[in-house]
């Protein structure tokens, strides 16, 4: 088995179906591996405070230790030739420089699902109005950074390439 520099991204709203889809698109490939961002956060068991949660500051620790240990994991399975599939909120663009950063030298494929609010509504209809404030944010600043991946084109120096693409399912 040789290492492997793709690395998918499946992101969205909560509730729109990335665990579901990222566990589908890991089996596709002869070796895929899905690293839930719920299950990386989840690790911490004592004086863990949820992404929304207070006090704001441990909260955003807590989600950058989370972003920059899923990059670890994507690295290391990427490494041992499995396409690592990560299945997190990314909710804004410095958000996605911590991934693009944490996965440098990576093809990164980003998969951004917006089913739309009803159908979030009818998967967990807690979480559709607390969480509409990203919705708009969301698309805005990750089809921002994407298009034609800015960052990475500073970074680099270079022309954007044909897999310089958003997607939106």
């Amino acid at each position: 088995m040789h290492s492997t520099q793709d690395v998918w991204m499946v992101t969205g709203m909560p509730s729109a179906g990335k665990t579901t889809i990222s566990a589908a698109l890991a089996a596709s490939f002869d070796y895929g591996v899905h690293i839930p961002g719920d299950a990386v956060d989840d690790l911490i068991v004592s004086g863990q405070v949820e992404p929304d949660g207070e006090p704001t500051d441990q909260a955003e620790r807590q989600i950058g230790l989370t972003q920059r240990n899923m990059c670890i994991l994507a690295r290391s399975f990427g490494d041992a030739g499995f396409v690592p599939v990560i299945d997190w909120v990314v909710r804004d663009r410095p958000d996605l420089e911590v991934f693009l950063d944490g996965l440098q030298g990576r093809q990164v494929h980003l998969v951004v699902l917006e089913p739309g609010p009803d159908i979030r509504a009818s998967r967990k209809p807690d979480t559709t109005e607390c969480f509409s404030y990203l919705a708009t944010a969301m698309e805005r600043e990750l089809r921002e950074a994407w298009r034609p991946r800015r960052l990475r084109q500073q970074r680099r120096g270079r022309q954007a390439g044909p897999d310089d693409s958003f997607a939106k399912a």
